[in-house]
């Protein structure tokens, strides 16, 4: 048998591939994207590279998915879906609105891009399940300052007594800060100083408040279980509308500390540029005056 003969036989022997399956099949990966998202994501994370922010994949639910989903983009380069750990929430005073804090690991200047939140309010009554995910980031020139991400949801009922998770790390303590749980100060002239967060690690968060004339308020939220068990002997107590709150003078400066929902809440005016700081009884007369839950 000649050469061109047995090459005959062998291309004859082997059947032909399907057009369908000459190209990759874009559609389908992108159907099981969205039936991914809509399903949730658990268990995750965190390497970055210059095209996409990589690794692991999942659902708001307690179980791991078995694969990783990644779409061709028509430049060629591949975005894979991921999902990040978030360190902060902050539950506005609607109960429904929720803005969460993604941290910039240190030393990377990326900028995430399409952050989602995906929201899992069905598999236990007692708790809510979050999760932040995105398609990628988008490299910036260094040296950059760091800012963390934010994130934007909505729960589809107040959220009530129940408990935020992040949903790829069901379990692991985050700080979560809800805005029922603080004087509503703005009804007196002060407005949020908008932050450039970074840095975060989950174990404390800081806002600030001005008004003309003063005082400024700093806010800080730190995790009950991180708090330390004693600060001191108070100076005072103050009504705090369905709660009490203790008075505390640390390095001179006096501190108003009440706890809600495993959050410990700490709160000190400081006077405007050239003014005199607070007495004790101004500062607790300060603090009566605001409109507490």
């Amino acid at each position: 048998m000649s050469e061109e003969q047995l090459i005959d036989l062998i291309e004859r022997g082997i059947p032909d591939v399907p057009e369908e399956l000459l190209a990759a099949p874009k559609e389908s990966i992108r159907r099981r994207i969205r039936r991914r998202r809509q399903a949730g994501w658990s268990a995750a994370t965190a390497a970055l590279t210059v095209v996409a922010v990589a690794v692991g994949l999942g659902a708001a639910r307690p179980a791991p998915p078995e694969e990783v989903i990644v779409e061709p983009s028509p430049t060629d380069q591949f975005v894979v879906l991921s999902p990040l750990t978030w360190q902060v929430a902050r539950v506005a005073q609607n109960g429904t609105s929720v803005v969460l804090w993604v941290d910039v690991p240190e030393g990377v200047c990326l900028e995430y891009r399409d952050l989602t939140v995906l929201t899992n309010e069905e598999d236990r009554a007692d708790r809510v399940y979050l999760t932040v995910a995105t398609e990628g980031g988008t490299s910036v020139d260094a040296p950059c300052q760091a800012k963390a991400a934010e994130a934007r949801g909505l729960l589809r009922k107040p959220l009530g007594d129940r408990r935020i998770e992040d949903g790829g790390e069901p379990g692991s303590p985050r700080l979560v800060i809800r805005d029922a749980d603080l004087p509503q100060v703005t009804r007196h002239g002060w407005t949020e100083v908008p932050g450039m967060h970074s840095g975060l690690d989950g174990t404390s968060f800081t806002l600030a408040y001005t008004r003309s004339g003063g005082p400024d308020l700093l806010l800080r939220m730190v995790p009950k279980a991180l708090a330390p068990e004693r600060l001191g002997d108070p100076v005072g107590t103050v009504p705090l509308g369905s709660r009490t709150g203790q008075v505390y003078r640390s390095n001179g400066d006096l501190w108003l500390y009440w706890e809600a929902h495993d959050v410990v809440y700490g709160l000190s005016a400081r006077p405007a540029a050239g003014g005199r700081p607070l007495e004790r009884s101004a500062f607790e007369q300060l603090i009566r005056d605001m409109t507490w839950p």
